[in-house]
């Protein structure tokens, strides 16, 4: 993550520029610059949707997120939205090099796309650019956005109180989102506790798979301790913990397997080195 001051902002005449010399001198197509350009405007959205960034009411009702490529619609090259009938985006990726009205985005969801910057480029517009993280196509610019979790804790806390789902998968997966839309990160991580028949208990943390209508999925080696321990006592109990809402689920019952077909689809999904 870089900070805004560190890095260089470019005016509307640079920026052309550096436009006639990719498709010019360097040699770049338009579609090889497109293609670049998605590659980075994808691997931005990934790296927020699987940090569970955004901040979403506690709702299972989703808000539409726009995303602004380069410059929002309706701003100009060197200021923000000077004639009021522009957008405001949720999220920018910027390419190449971050435009002038880039520094009036005050949204925390700012990213660079543009590690193909030739060194020629850079060097005679002086561009100051942050390092790229191992093969990223991009690169966050700005802080990480701050989930308030006091809101959040009273949100939940009103959800658990008022709003209790008369069936318990419902209430769980109602709570899920919750924890998903407080920023919990990976809040599908469970404890599983077990217990042979020598009636000693043995925990490990292991990761939800899914949940339906029929219980709680997760998956295991056939010949694991667990494993062994559940053909021998089919019982067990998960606990969900998500600290930052102090908040806990505990879930206990009774413990099968799947169907051959689901387990013969789960391992055949499996990298041949697991």
């Amino acid at each position: 993550m870089e900070s805004r001051e560190e890095i260089s902002y470019v005016i509307q005449q640079e920026a052309i520029e550096i436009d006639h010399m990719l498709m010019g001198p360097l040699g770049f197509t338009v579609d090889q610059l497109m293609e670049l350009a998605g590659l980075s405007v994808a691997s931005a959205i990934g790296e927020v949707i699987n940090g569970y960034e955004w901040n979403q009411q506690c709702t299972h009702e989703k808000a539409a997120v726009i995303i602004s490529v380069d410059i929002p619609s309706g701003w100009h090259v060197e200021e923000e939205d000077i004639c009021g009938e522009g957008i405001e985006p949720d999220m920018l990726v910027s390419l190449t090099a971050p435009k002038l009205c880039a520094k009036m985005f005050r949204v925390p969801h700012h990213f660079l796309g543009g590690r193909f910057v030739p060194r020629s480029i850079i060097d005679k517009f002086k561009l100051k650019l942050p390092s790229y993280p191992g093969t990223s196509m991009c690169v966050r610019i700005g802080n990480l956005p701050q989930t308030n979790l006091s809101a959040q804790k009273a949100i939940f806390a009103a959800s658990v109180s008022l709003e209790v789902e008369e069936d318990p998968i419902d209430q769980f997966q109602k709570w899920f989102g919750d924890a998903l839309a407080a920023g919990i990160k990976k809040p599908h991580y469970m404890v599983l506790s077990t217990a042979g028949k020598d009636a000693k208990p043995s925990s490990r943390m292991i990761s939800l798979e899914g949940v339906n209508k029929d219980g709680f999925v997760w998956h295991t080696n056939y010949g694991s301790r667990k494993a062994r321990e559940i053909s021998e006592n089919p019982h067990a109990s998960l606990l969900f913990y998500w600290g930052p809402l102090k908040c806990q689920v505990r879930v206990e019952g009774s413990v099968e397997q799947v169907s051959d077909e689901e387990s013969d689809r789960y391992f055949s999904s499996l990298p041949r080195d697991t």
